[in-house]
């Protein structure tokens, strides 16, 4: 199992991302290996989309795509919309 940092995330699912490349690369070399986002790392994740209005969409995506550790599923979704509504940017 692969305890996941949101950077890694972040970069995976951003094309524009100057790591997008690495984590690309990174990604594939993982082969069927589990990966799991925190509840802290999966709203990280979700600030940007916040942001952009695409917070239900995007946490829908990473829901299929990772293992998430959530005790209140929701949580991450308002800490990603908290941080996004008070103008902090993305942590990357």
């Amino acid at each position: 199992m692969i305890v996941a940092d949101a950077s890694w995330i972040i970069a995976l699912r951003d094309p524009h991302d100057e790591h997008h490349g690495a984590a690309v690369t990174s990604n594939q070399k993982l082969g069927n290996e589990d990966v799991m986002l925190p509840s802290l790392t999966f709203a990280e994740c979700l600030v940007s989309p916040a942001q952009m209005g695409v917070l239900d969409q995007a946490a829908e995506d990473l829901r299929a795509a990772f293992e998430i550790t959530e005790g209140d599923k929701d949580a991450p979704l308002r800490w990603a919309a908290l941080r996004a509504s008070l103008g902090f940017g993305s942590p990357t």
